[in-house]
C-alpha cells in the first residue's frame, strides 16, 4: 500500500504541514508512525482534501474541524471519514449517502439542500440559441423560477421540451430539479437525453455520474467522470474517491494530483 509523508501530503494538498498535524492532533486524520515520521495513507488525503475544499468554499476553517470532529464521534468508528460524500450547502456542512442526507452538526436527515440544490450537480447557463420561441420562452421562464419555485421551473422545463425537444439544456436542467427532488429515474432520463443530444456536453456527463452514484452504480459513475474530467475539476476529485474505494491507489493520486494542477493555473 503506497504511503505519503507530510511533505508529500502538504505538496498535493496545497496546505503548510502544521494544518495538517492539527487534523492529526485532532484525531480525524489516522497516519501510521514509521520512526521519526508519519506516513499518510490515501484515505487520509481524501478527508483533508474534503476539509480544503469546504473551507475554500467560504467556511471558516475552525468551524470545519469542529464539524468533522462531531462527525467522526457520531460515527464511533462504523466508518472512516473518507467514505462519506461532504459538500457544503449554504453555511451548512451535509452529508449524501445514497438517497439519504443529512446535516454534519445536527445529525438531522434534511428533505432538502440549499432550496432544493444538491451539492455536487452542475448548473446549466442559458443556451446560445433557445430553438423556437415558444420553447425558449418557457426555457427562459423557467430559469427565472428556479430559486423561488422548483416545481414550477419544472413545469416550466418540461413545456420547453414538448414544444422542441431538441436542446439538451432543457433537459440538464429538468434533470438536475428531478434529482434534487430525488425523482433520480426520471433524472436520469434526462441527463440520457441530453447525451443523446449532445454526446460530449461536459455537464450532463457529471451530473450524470452525481446521480449513478446515488444509484449505487459506482462503474456507470466512473465512465461519466471520465468524460466530464477534462472541463470539470470536481469530476478528477470525484474519481479519485470512487478509485481509492476500489482500491486503486495509483489512480485515486493521479487525479488528485491533477486537480491540484488545475488549482494552480
Amino acid at each position: 500500500m503506497t504511503r505519503y509523508t507530510s511533505r508529500d501530503v502538504a505538496e498535493l494538498l496545497g496546505w503548510p504541514r502544521r494544518r495538517i498535524y492539527d487534523y492529526l492532533r485532532a484525531g480525524l486524520i489516522s497516519p501510521q508512525r514509521q520512526g521519526r515520521q508519519y506516513r499518510f495513507e490515501f484515505q487520509d488525503l481524501v478527508t483533508l482534501r474534503a476539509a480544503r475544499e469546504l473551507i475554500a468554499g467560504g467556511l471558516p476553517a475552525r468551524r470545519v474541524k469542529r464539524s468533522l470532529s462531531r462527525l467522526r464521534d457520531r460515527l464511533s468508528g462504523s466508518r472512516p471519514l473518507s467514505a462519506l460524500r461532504l459538500g457544503a450547502a449554504g453555511d451548512q456542512i451535509v452529508v449524501r449517502e445514497g438517497r439519504a442526507l443529512w446535516d454534519v452538526d445536527s445529525g438531522q436527515g434534511l428533505l432538502d439542500f440549499d432550496h432544493g440544490q444538491t451539492p455536487g450537480v452542475a448548473e446549466c447557463k442559458r443556451p446560445q440559441t433557445a430553438g423556437p420561441d415558444a420553447s425558449a420562452e418557457s426555457y427562459n421562464e423557467g430559469l427565472d423560477l428556479e430559486e423561488t419555485d422548483a416545481a414550477a421551473a419544472a413545469a416550466a422545463y418540461r413545456r420547453a421540451i414538448e414544444l422542441d425537444d431538441r436542446h439538451a439544456d432543457v433537459h440538464i436542467n429538468l434533470g438536475r430539479l428531478l434529482q434534487n427532488s430525488r425523482d433520480l429515474e426520471r433524472a436520469e432520463t434526462h441527463y440520457r437525453r441530453a447525451l443523446r443530444l449532445e454526446p460530449d456536453n461536459p455537464i450532463a456527463h457529471f451530473n450524470l455520474g452525481t446521480l449513478l452514484e446515488d444509484l449505487g452504480r459506482g462503474e456507470g459513475a466512473i465512465e461519466a467522470y471520465q468524460a466530464a474530467a477534462p472541463v470539470i475539476a470536481e469530476a478528477h476529485l470525484n474519481l479519485a474517491r470512487l478509485y481509492a474505494e476500489k482500491g486503486d491507489q495509483p489512480r485515486a493520486i493521479r487525479h488528485l494530483r491533477t486537480v491540484k494542477f488545475w488549482s494552480r493555473n
